[in-house]
This record gives structure tokens, sequence and C-alpha cells, in this order.
């Protein structure tokens, strides 16, 4: 039985995805074939994944190691990562220090170097 997000995937997102790389919409990463790279994304949303009350500095470490998780499933090496986030319109600098502080922490201790990627509010 498929959920929800399979659903909508196969429904409107498979019909335009229907090369290789793709792997037919079925991980959380892709291969690139052309230049030998696997990529993954993966997101968390709050009160989905995490609540208000999780420590942001568990949760980037969480975010971190997911992403390199599913690199490592398709037999890759992590090499670096985007980073989107989005922040409450009333910027806790806490919160960012704390989420800083995890992304640091896995940074030096798996080494993957972060891209650039986009900041908003929420």
């Amino acid at each position: 039985m498929m959920n929800e997000e399979q659903e909508i995937i196969k429904k409107y997102f498979s019909p335009i995805a229907a090369n290789k790389e793709s792997l037919g919409l079925m991980n959380d990463a892709a291969i690139i074939y052309k230049n030998k790279l696997v990529v993954s994304t993966d997101m968390m949303i709050e009160n989905q994944h995490f609540d208000k009350s999780y420590d942001p500095k568990c949760l980037a470490k969480k975010l971190i190691r997911i992403n390199l998780s599913d690199i490592a499933a398709m037999g890759a090496e992590p090499y670096g990562y985007t980073l989107n986030i989005s922040l409450p319109k009333k910027k806790h600098i806490t919160w960012i220090q704390r989420f800083f502080s995890g992304l640091s922490e896995e940074n030096k201790k798996f080494q993957p170097k972060l891209f650039g990627g986009d900041i908003s509010s929420s």
C-alpha cells in the first residue's frame, strides 16, 4: 500500500523524472552518472519530525546524519551539502547558536563542505 507521499510522487513527479539518475524517485538521493555523484536531500519539519522543545544542536546533528546515511546507503562518500532553513520571523539568536554548534561538531567529525543554501522565514 502506498502512502500519500508515494502516490503524489507517482502521479505528478514520476512522469517528468524518466531518467536513470532519478532512480524512479524511490530514494532520498540521486546518482549523477556523468560526474559519478550521489546527491541527497532530506528536510525536517517542525511538528512532524521534531517539536519546539527539541534541542537545536541535536536537530542539526540529526539533519546532517540522515543525509550522510542516505549517501552511505548508496555506497558513496559524502563530499558536501547545502543547507536550507526556514526560521520563525522572530529570529531567536540562542536557537541559531545551538543549531550552528551542532552543525559545527558534525562538520569537524565528518568533514563535509557546506556549499551554500537558503535561509528564509516562516
